[in-house]
């Protein structure tokens, strides 16, 4: 009697196992690239939300400057030549008094802008926020009040410098903007209110851009910076990858206020 039972062929085995590598090729991939996309998204997410806090938090303090023959308002390129990733880098450093003083005295608070380099890490800057509160400070006689001068006095890391503080973390460019007196159609970078032409005043207008990028993605420019890897190269991948946010910043008291003291 025949045995009618037979078993797969070498070839249905093998078509069998082809197409099982194929699905399982396909599921890893679809796999790969929704975790990749998720990573993005929640990055950008999440880039977005500091960016946008640190950027609101910039545009408070900028929105109650005060400028008049003592007290100064100063933006222009870093001081300290800072440039993440060949790009420029700008700073800010003004006398904030935080609310209208339309109809009171208030004590202002000096604030500084600027970017600097993570401490032990190559490749990952931070915006950092320093500031003095109130008229008594450690070195009177660089206080805003005191000294025109006071945004440039204490160079960083000098015993009277501002306490400061981490605003925002993988910044790639801090820039500021403002109309040119001598032509309001164009927008310069540097402005400073002890300038013979801007007279002691604020400009009409300042527009802030920070540029950031997620954690991932620095992390990636790190590593790029430490092998490496060519500038150009570095700086390509950076501007693929960061993300802009901008606002305009108008200013409460650029018509006047009354003093503290004398």
């Amino acid at each position: 009697m025949k045995n009618s039972k037979s078993g797969f062929t070498l070839i249905e085995l093998l078509a069998a196992m082809t197409i099982l590598l194929i699905i399982v090729w396909m599921m890893a991939t679809i796999f790969t690239e929704t975790d990749r996309a998720w990573n993005v998204g929640t990055g950008r997410a999440a880039n977005n939300t500091e960016g946008r806090a640190a950027l609101q938090m910039i545009a408070h303090d900028l929105e109650y400057a005060v400028a008049d023959d003592i007290l100064t308002f100063h933006m222009g390129p870093d001081r300290d030549g800072i440039s993440p990733f060949g790009f420029d880098s700008d700073e800010v450093c003004c006398a904030s008094i935080q609310h209208d003083s339309s109809d009171g005295n208030r004590a202002v608070r000096e604030v500084h802008y600027y970017i600097k380099e993570t401490t032990n890490s190559t490749g990952r800057f931070q915006l950092q926020r320093g500031y003095f509160a109130g008229t008594i400070v450690s070195n009177a006689a660089l206080h805003c009040y005191r000294n025109r001068d006071w945004w440039r006095s204490i160079p960083d890391g000098g015993a009277g410098r501002p306490p400061s503080q981490v605003i925002a973390e993988n910044v790639v460019g801090l820039a500021f903007y403002c109309p040119d007196p001598a032509s309001p159609s164009d927008m310069i970078r540097a402005y400073d209110s002890q300038d013979a032409v801007n007279q002691d005043q604020l400009p009409p207008y300042v527009d802030v851009l920070l540029e950031v990028l997620n954690e991932r993605e620095a992390e990636q420019a790190e590593q790029m910076v430490a092998s490496g890897l060519p500038d150009q190269s570095i700086k390509e991948f950076v501007e693929r990858n960061l993300q802009r946010h901008s606002t305009r910043v108008y200013f409460q008291n650029r018509h006047g206020y009354r003093k503290r003291f004398d």
